[in-house]
C-alpha cells in the first residue's frame, strides 16, 4: 500500500478525506494523521510517506514551514498544498519548494480521487524506472566481477589470452601499462585451505579484495588453490614508492587476516611492470616469492635467491595438462605431466624442494578447475618431504587417472542433470530477474563454466535461450484479448514497457500490438 500523509488542525477534514478514499479506492492507500505541522515533520521521518497533503494555515509551525523540513528528509515525497487560501504569495513559495500539486478547500471528490490516483501512476511508474536502474546496476557490477574474474584467469593461467585480456583492460577502463602483483599464499596446514566452500573462506577473500580495491585501482584473483593474488595496476610508479605502498599493503594484510581471522599468510611481491605481458610476469614472480616454510612472511621476488626463483610454476606447460585433466584424457595429462616434470630437472637430487612444491602447486590448481566444474575433492593428494621424487611422481600419476576417471562420470551426469534442472527452472521462473550468476549459483557452477556448457548443450547462449522462452511465453498471453500489454510485459519478466516492445520486435518482427491486431 502506498503512505499518504494527511495534515490538517482539523479532525472532520482528515477523518472525512481517509474514509472518502477508503470507500473509493480501498486497498491502495494507508492514511497518516497529523493535527499540525510539528507533528507531520516527526510522521514523515517516520513513515516516510509517498504523498503528503498539507493544510497551508495551521497553528505554530504553518504547512510550508513543515514542507521544508520534510522536503529534507523525504525529498521523493510527493508534495499537495490543500488550502482554502487562493493566494499568489503561497503558490510562488510552494512552486520554488518543488510543490508542484495545488487543492482548494472544499475540494471536490473528483479532483481529489483523480489527483490521487495521477500520483498513484507516476509513483509506480518511478518505481519501475528506479528498479530498472538499480537492475542495470546490479548487471554492471555483476559484469565487472566476472570480467575482473577473467583478467585474473588470463593473466595467472592463459597467456594465449592476451588479447582478450588486453580486451577487458579497455571495457574495464583499467591502465593495462602496468604496476605489480602481490601474491598471499594460505599454508595447508591451517585445516581449512583446501575447502573452497567453507565459509571463513569466503569472508577471508572479500576481507582481502574490499581493501585492496578501496586503497587502490586493482584486480583480484579468486583462490588459486592456497593463494589469491592481486595485481595493483599502478603505472610510472616510482621505484621508491612501489616498495612503500606494496610494503604497507602487504603489512595491513597480514595483520588484518590475523586479527580479524586468526589466520597466517606469506606474502610474495613481484617486480614492477610497464605491460601486460610483464604483469603476468610480477604475478609468476609473486606466487614464487609467496612459496616457503616460514609463515608470516613478507618477500620480494628481486630479493630471493637464484635457487628459489627457479621454484616458479611454468603455467605455460601447465596448461596443456589442465585442458587434458578436463577432458577426462587421462594418459594424454599423465604423458604431458611426465615431460614437464623431466625437462624441467625436478627429478635431480638438487631441486628437490622445487619439485616437491611444484606438485603441491599443481594439485591445488588442478583442484581449483575442477571445483570451477562443481567437483569437490575432499582429499587431495599428500605430498611430504619424507617422501622420493619416484613416489611424487607415482601418486601425482595414480590421482590423475582417478580424477579424469571421476571427470568423465561427474561430466556425463552432471551435464546432463544441469541443464535439464535449469530448463525446468526457468519454465517455472522466466517472469523473474534472472542472471547468468544466479543461474550459475542455482546448478552450482562457475559463471563462465555454466555459460560454456549451456551454450553446448542447448545451442543458445543463456541469455538468448531465457528472451526466447519470455517472447513464446508473451505470444500466448497476448493472444488473449483480457489482458492488457502493458500488464503482459510483467508477467513475462520484463519491467520496462518500451523495452519489451523493442525485444518483441527484434524477435518476432512485429510489434506486440501489431502482434495483437492479427488475431482481433
Amino acid at each position: 500500500m502506498l503512505k499518504l500523509l494527511l495534515v490538517d488542525d482539523e479532525p472532520l477534514e482528515r477523518e472525512g478525506l481517509e474514509m472518502m478514499i477508503n470507500r473509493e479506492l480501498p486497498g491502495v492507500w494507508q492514511c497518516i494523521h497529523a493535527e499540525n505541522g510539528r507533528r507531520a515533520v516527526e510522521l514523515a521521518e517516520i513513515h516516510q510517506p509517498d504523498v503528503i497533503f498539507m493544510d497551508i494555515r495551521m497553528p505554530g509551525v504553518s504547512g510550508l514551514e513543515a514542507l521544508k523540513f520534510i522536503k529534507q528528509k523525504c525529498p521523493d515525497a510527493r508534495m499537495v498544498l490543500v488550502t482554502a487560501y487562493e493566494q499568489f504569495e503561497y503558490a510562488r513559495e510552494a512552486i520554488r519548494m518543488g510543490v508542484k500539486e495545488y487543492l482548494l478547500k472544499p475540494a471536490r471528490k473528483e479532483q481529489v480521487l483523480s489527483l490521487l490516483q495521477r500520483l498513484r501512476e507516476e509513483l509506480s511508474e518511478e518505481r519501475q524506472r528506479r528498479d530498472s536502474e538499480q537492475q542495470m546496476k546490479q548487471k554492471l557490477t555483476n559484469f565487472i566481477q566476472l570480467a575482473e574474474s577473467e583478467i585474473a584467469y588470463a593473466l595467472i593461467f592463459d597467456p594465449l589470452q592476451e588479447e582478450r585480456g588486453k580486451e577487458l583492460f579497455a571495457y574495464l577502463d583499467l591502465p593495462v601499462a602496468g604496476g605489480y602483483a602481490l601474491t598471499l599464499s594460505f599454508p595447508a596446514t591451517q585445516g581449512e585451505s583446501m575447502s573452497f566452500l567453507n565459509e571463513k573462506r569466503k569472508r577471508v577473500y572479500h576481507s582481502i579484495k574490499n581493501f585492496v580495491k578501496t586503497m587502490h585501482q586493482a584486480v583480484v584473483s579468486p583462490f588459486v588453490g592456497n593463494h589469491v593474488s592481486c595485481f595493483v595496476l599502478e603505472p610510472n610508479l616510482p621505484y621508491s614508492d612501489y616498495r612503500s605502498q606494496s610494503t604497507y599493503l602487504a603489512r595491513v594484510l597480514l595483520n588484518r587476516l590475523k586479527t580479524d581471522f586468526n589466520v597466517t599468510v606469506n606474502v610474495g611481491i613481484g617486480r614492477q611492470a610497464t605491460s601486460y605481458e610483464e604483469l603476468r610476469r610480477s604475478y609468476l614472480e609473486s606466487f614464487a616469492a609467496s612459496q616457503g616454510n616460514v609463515s608470516g612472511r613478507i618477500r620480494y621476488y628481486e630479493a630471493m635467491g637464484a635457487q628459489d626463483k627457479e621454484a616458479i610454476l611454468p603455467v605455460e606447460d601447465i596448461r596443456p595438462l589442465v585442458d587434458a585433466l578436463l577432458q577426462g584424457e587421462q594418459q594424454k595429462a599423465v604423458d604431458i605431466l611426465l615431460d614437464v616434470w623431466h625437462r624441467l630437472g625436478f627429478d635431480e637430487i638438487l631441486h628437490a624442494d622445487n619439485g616437491l612444491r611444484f606438485f603441491i602447486e599443481l594439485f591445488a590448481i588442478l583442484q581449483w578447475h575442477l571445483f570451477e566444474m562443481g567437483i569437490v575433492i575432499e582429499k587431495p593428494p599428500v605430498f611430504s618431504q619424507t617422501m622420493s621424487s619416484e613416489q611424487w611422481l607415482m601418486i601425482a600419476c595414480r590421482e590423475i587417472h582417478a580424477w579424469c576417471r571421476l571427470i568423465r562420470l561427474k561430466k556425463e551426469e552432471k551435464q546432463t542433470d544441469c541443464i535439464a534442472r535449469m530448463k525446468e527452472y526457468l519454465a517455472e521462473s522466466y517472469m523473474k530477474d534472472l542472471t547468468l550468476e544466479q543461474a550459475a549459483e542455482y546448478v552450482n557452477l562457475s559463471p563462465y563454466y555454466f555459460s560454456k556448457l549451456f551454450k553446448q548443450h542447448t545451442g543458445e547462449t543463456f541469455i538468448d535461450y531465457l528472451t526466447r522462452l519470455r517472447i513464446e511465453k508473451a505470444k500466448e498471453l497476448i493472444r488473449n484479448p483480457e489482458k492488457s500489454l502493458k500488464e503482459i510485459c510483467y508477467l513475462v519478466g520484463y519491467r520496462n514497457p518500451a523495452y519489451f516492445s523493442r525485444v518483441f520486435k527484434k524477435w518476432v518482427g512485429q510489434t506486440p500490438s501489431e502482434y495483437r491486431a492479427r488475431f482481433e
